[in-house]
């Protein structure tokens, strides 16, 4: 059996032969001819190559979106010293939420998010007859923990600026922003699941930390907010 080398490191062939004597000759005979590409190491990725040739995971970015949504919100003038006797009845009324959403990524699941939205939030006042429609600036700042890629806890502080109160009574509606305190301060807690890539459900509660004054005639009443939402987010 021969070896030849036809080319280095590249294609090596094999050559039999094989010979057959008889009593008037002698014959070469050509056997058998096999060539095979040998497993030259340069050939396949070695692990620096294989290293490189892994993707990278992708680097998380701030992400700005659009929020529309409605909220379930209730005036509960039940939360005061000394407590009414008898107690008020809550009462929850609907209203609408929108606006704009920045999330900020922080380090490892932690993200911030804040939120820049119009809220408009309802109530009423049974003992007296008075049904309220109120709207406001809001601005939650909720810090994010991802315990999967697709849900996410979140909790914070909320701030709420009164941009327009309206009284509604027997005789008429009223303009009562001016007989309204307008700041309330709120804790905040939901958890958001994402849809896809760019649609998430956000579903939050907010509990008032603070009394706000309500003037009513010659009296103020104080109560404090409740306040239940949910929001669809487009994030790009």
């Amino acid at each position: 059996m021969q070896h030849a080398l036809l080319a280095p490191g590249i294609w090596v062939c094999f050559i039999q032969v094989a010979q057959a004597h008889n009593s008037a000759h002698r014959q070469a005979v050509l056997h058998t001819v096999h060539c095979e590409a040998p497993a030259a190491p340069y050939l396949h990725p070695q692990p620096e190559e294989k290293a490189v040739q892994q993707q990278a995971p992708e680097k998380r970015r701030a992400r700005f979106g659009i929020k529309l949504g409605g909220n379930l919100s209730a005036m509960n003038f039940n939360q005061v010293s000394p407590k009414p006797s008898p107690p008020f009845k809550t009462i929850w009324a609907p209203g609408f939420t929108g606006g704009f959403t920045l999330q900020v990524p922080l380090f490892g699941k932690l993200s911030l998010q804040q939120d820049y939205l119009i809220s408009q939030r309802a109530g009423e006042d049974k003992d007296a007859g008075l049904k309220y429609r109120l709207q406001y600036l809001s601005l939650p700042v909720m810090l994010e923990y991802a315990i999967s890629p697709r849900v996410v806890l979140m909790v914070g502080p909320q701030f709420d600026l009164l941009i327009k109160a309206k009284q509604q009574a027997a005789n008429g509606t009223f303009n009562v922003t001016h007989d309204t305190e307008e700041r309330n301060v709120g804790a905040s807690a939901g958890i958001e699941l994402s849809l896809s890539n760019h649609l998430s459900l956000d579903l939050r509660y907010m509990a008032g930390l603070n009394h706000i004054g309500l003037g009513q005639r010659s009296t103020v009443r104080e109560f404090k907010y409740q306040l239940a939402q949910a929001t669809v987010s487009l994030k790009l």
